[in-house]
């Protein structure tokens, strides 16, 4: 997870799958997943952030709740939350 704080007034999100993670299946249930995550905490990030989840091969076999526990992990490192996720 990537961030860069921007003057905007919104908070943009992007998301990356490489090839290497699986095929069109599992890069699709991965980011589908990443998105409902940043769906769901919205709200917790400051507004004027871009947002960039690059997701690794470790991904596509960990569960919702590993991916939502990396999310937080990786939100608390960045700064770019204005309440606790």
């Amino acid at each position: 997870m990537y961030g860069l704080k921007t003057r905007r007034p919104a908070t943009r999100f992007g998301f990356t799958v490489s090839k290497k993670v699986g095929d069109a299946v599992v890069r699709n249930r991965l980011r589908r997943r990443l998105r409902e995550i940043c769906r769901l905490h919205l709200a917790a990030f400051a507004p004027g952030w871009d947002v960039v989840f690059v997701a690794r091969s470790d991904g596509a076999q960990a569960s919702y709740a590993g991916l939502l526990q990396a999310f937080h992990a990786q939100s608390e490192r960045l700064g770019c939350c204005v309440s606790a996720p």
